[in-house]
């Protein structure tokens, strides 16, 4: 090759190996090249398979005047399992799956489940008939557009056939897997149980479950005692419980040293000082029922979404218009709290606007823009929304959800201390504390403080 090179050199040729080349190469190439005389259409195995998926959108949930029909068949390393279930006009559901045991291919579990299937309609006398699944095969089969020439699945396409004139009406149609999953889970559950010839399976029982097991859990005690009456017992006279060993007295002076008793009530210090009534059982349950269902629910809160501090009703918008803007300050703000002196908003269009002007105009309020020398009254609603967006991630379990979460996280929020401000938004708007109905109820020390009253007056 060396010599070669040297050779063409002399007539100012230049040598170069030739590269593989690649097939896309050629595939661009022929792509490029195209000659109308040669080209033939490429004709697949399954000519019409994407007509199958055009305006498919039954689901098992949708309502339909006629009886409904959901299999599956599954036959993997476990075994065979096949699954149905019959859905009624009202929308009530009848599944049942079946262990197969014998050997069976994946096509011989979907005959066998869609002949179940039409035996189990026939035995409620149904005659009127829709038959989804997402098997190809069996689909093409029945409705007679493909032959049937494997001698396994001979037979119970026959089998098939005869079952079907048993109905006066009898309707075939495809679905996406994705769409049957109710019926595959059911198939594979089934194939997967090892059923040994003495053992009887019950029929398995669904229940609904909204929250965790550990939400709203309290244990009862055995004695009818609260849980910290040994604490209380402890910081009144100094005495221990009967029985109780040197590892029990040891625990019980370090864990006391965490509360406070005044007169009879408990109070737990928390790592800011402050200081947190202890319940009893009736109590808890109160407040449990009170902060979840009473007044305190999410259709009782009146919050906003835009971060006001004031309260207003909960508003959400896709986007944040000026003509938005304008309908909010007027019915929102003007009407239902008066005129402001002043209005105070960042530079954003949709607050700088001719619709804006005019209804500052019209009401006579002092509108100003933010400056960068207030960098905090520039950044205080922004901030807001940031710590509000953090507490949505935190609290939400699906990205729907956020809405019916907000009045809670904005009442969090504006009862709480901010760093910032070193105040609660809810004590600078109204200029007093926010207080709980049940905390009037069962009094915390706070709520004695500022009426001046022992617990004896109080409960008086």
């Amino acid at each position: 090759m060396t010599q070669w090179q040297m050779i063409f050199s002399e007539f100012n040729i230049i040598f170069i190996m030739q590269k593989a080349i690649k097939g896309q190469a050629i595939a661009d190439h022929l792509a490029e090249n195209l000659r109308e005389d040669d080209y033939q259409p490429l004709h697949t195995y399954f000519p019409d398979e994407k007509i199958l998926f055009i305006g498919i959108a039954e689901d098992m949930n949708e309502r339909y005047s006629e009886w409904r029909l959901f299999f599956d068949g599954v036959s993997n390393s476990f075994g065979a399992g096949i699954g149905a279930i019959i859905v009624s006009p009202e929308g009530k559901r009848y599944p049942d799956s079946v262990k197969l045991r014998f050997l069976c291919t994946n096509n011989m579990a979907e005959y066998e489940i869609c002949i179940f299937g039409l035996k189990m309609a026939l035995e409620i006398e149904i005659k009127d008939l829709i038959v989804f699944s997402d098997f190809d095969l069996l689909m093409h089969q029945t409705l007679k557009e493909w032959i049937t020439r494997d001698s396994k699945i001979l037979s119970y396409h026959c089998n098939l056939l005869d079952l079907a004139k048993k109905f006066r009406s009898l309707e075939f149609r495809h679905i996406p897997r994705a769409r049957n999953v109710f019926a595959d889970a059911l198939a594979t559950l089934s194939s997967m149980i090892q059923h040994p010839d003495e053992l009887v399976i019950e029929p398995i029982q669904i229940q609904l479950q909204e929250k965790p097991t550990h939400c709203l859990v309290m244990k009862k005690s055995s004695d009818g005692r609260p849980w910290y009456s040994n604490i209380k017992e402890f910081l009144k006279t100094g005495s221990y419980p009967p029985g109780a060993d040197a590892t029990a007295k040891n625990f019980l002076c370090r864990l006391s040293s965490k509360f406070f008793l005044n007169g009879d009530v408990v109070y737990k210090r928390t790592s800011d000082l402050g200081l947190l009534r202890c319940v009893d059982e009736e109590e808890a349950d109160y407040l449990m029922k009170e902060v979840h269902s009473g007044i305190l629910s999410e259709n009782a809160l009146n919050v906003n979404c835009m971060g006001m501090l004031c309260a207003l009703p909960p508003q959400n918008y896709t986007h944040v218009t000026k003509n938005v803007v304008t309908d909010f300050l007027r019915k929102h703000i003007i009407c239902r709290f008066g005129m402001p002196e002043t209005l105070i908003t960042d530079n954003a269009k949709n607050f700088n606007n001719d619709m804006v002007d005019r209804l500052c105009e019209q009401f006579k309020i002092n509108y100003q823009n933010s400056t960068i020398y207030r960098s905090q009254m520039n950044g205080t609603m922004k901030a807001a929304n940031k710590n509000s967006k953090k507490i949505i991630r935190k609290m939400i379990e699906r990205h729907r959800d956020w809405h019916k979460k907000l009045p809670y996280i904005l009442m969090a929020y504006r009862t709480a201390i901010q760093t910032s401000i070193r105040a609660m938004p809810y004590n600078l708007m109204y200029g007093i504390e926010a207080d709980l109905p049940a905390e009037v109820e069962i009094s915390s020390l706070r709520i004695l403080m500022e009426a001046k009253l022992n617990e004896a007056n109080w409960i008086k």
